[in-house]
């Protein structure tokens, strides 16, 4: 039987006909790694009740990317460069990872998800790469270029999960402008040269978030698709270790 990934869809705005959307990317990278992609709408009555009874068909929890996270979630007021804040969609996903913890089913989160990770751990985000890390390099490429252009290189901390999964390092794509600042009780394992937070895991190895779209990556790079391919072994039973996953090339694309 196929792990069930429940990934939240949200409000579309400003449309004829008002929808929920997800980047297809998203879905399409789960099925191709052997997943069952479970859409959960958040409706504008979402509640912990509703989170509860979707986390009961799930095996496992996609947090896609999306909107600038609300500081007041960490305890900061609003930088000028934040916008497009969504509260009601950041407070369905903390609940929805916070049950996922809960209950011990793994998480994976992209870009905002992995944000939304640390927001939900008791960390904190820098609003705004550019004006407050303004050493930092070019975190936000030009959309027009594709999707799977990719522009900087991420270094995992050795020995860290996602070491195992993708090696010393390795180039991706990248579209933000805010980036982990604390992990909270979460250990940060990917890196840029500039010192910007690529990847976040948990001590247990079920959680795990990075800053860039491996979903637009998996039709290019065999390292993307295995990122999918750990998650949603990790969502089935039994449980196997990710050097298992590795095993056929670590080192591929």
């Amino acid at each position: 039987m196929q792990p069930k990934i429940l990934i939240p869809v949200v409000p579309t705005t400003g449309e004829v006909l008002p929808g929920y959307r997800v980047g297809q990317d998203y879905v399409n990278a789960v099925a191709a790694a052997g997943g069952m992609p479970l859409l959960a709408p958040i409706t504008p009555s979402f509640d912990r009740g509703a989170a509860e009874d979707w986390m009961a068909l799930a095996d496992g929890l996609l947090l896609a990317g999306g909107e600038d996270v609300d500081p007041a979630l960490y305890g900061q007021e609003p930088h000028p460069k934040t916008s497009a804040i969504c509260r009601g969609r950041d407070d369905a996903e903390l609940i929805l990872l916070h049950l996922a913890m809960e209950q011990k089913k793994p998480v994976f989160g992209i870009c905002r998800g992995m944000q939304v990770m640390a927001v939900g751990c008791g960390g904190s985000l820098w609003q705004d790469i550019p004006s407050q890390c303004p050493e930092a390099g070019c975190h936000a490429q030009n959309p027009a270029a594709g999707r799977a252009q990719r522009i900087h290189t991420v270094y995992p901390v050795w020995d860290s999960r996602l070491h195992k999964l993708l090696g010393e390092k390795y180039r991706t794509n990248s579209f933000h402008h805010q980036a982990v600042k604390e992990a909270g009780s979460l250990l940060t394992t990917a890196f840029t040269k500039d010192g910007i937070v690529e990847a976040v895991e948990s001590e247990d190895g079920r959680m795990l978030g990075v800053q860039w779209h491996p979903e637009n990556l998996v039709m290019s790079s065999r390292r993307a698709l295995r990122l999918f391919e750990h998650f949603v072994n990790l969502c089935s039973q039994p449980v196997k270790k990710p050097e298992d996953i590795c095993k056929d090339g670590r080192f591929l694309v």
